[in-house]
């Protein structure tokens, strides 16, 4: 039986790698590269991404308090608190929605291939 990631888990994922390295933009441009990627990636473990153009608009509306439009197709992180705690814990936030119950091969997976695509 094949199993889902869906669009929230893959751009929440993403999102946290971009965090991680630093980034308060992200584009839409690297999120769909990201799910091309991870389809080849999760493919032998019997995985499959439910992604498309539209996950972009619905993780926008869902998640305003994670995310806020940028320029030129992109998404900018809610402004948080620049020392290193505030940024810890708008991390620990992200986690908490986006791999709480999550495999740890898939975070792995995840995790790496948001890497790659961010040039890690």
């Amino acid at each position: 039986m094949c199993k889902v990631v869906n669009g929230d888990i893959l751009i929440g994922n993403f999102l946290i790698e971009a965090l991680n390295k630093g980034r308060i933009e992200v584009s839409y441009k690297d999120i769909m590269e990201f799910d091309r990627k991870l389809i080849t990636t999760l493919e032998q473990d019997n995985y499959a991404t439910r992604f498309s153009v539209n996950s972009i608009d619905n993780f926008e509306n869902s998640y305003p308090f994670f995310v806020m439009p940028g320029e030129n197709r992109s998404f900018r992180f809610v402004p948080f608190d620049e020392a290193e705690l505030g940024k810890q814990n708008f991390l620990e936030r992200l986690k908490r929605n986006f791999q709480m119950g999550l495999p740890n091969t898939l975070i792995e997976k995840l995790t790496s291939t948001a890497d790659n695509v961010l040039g890690g």
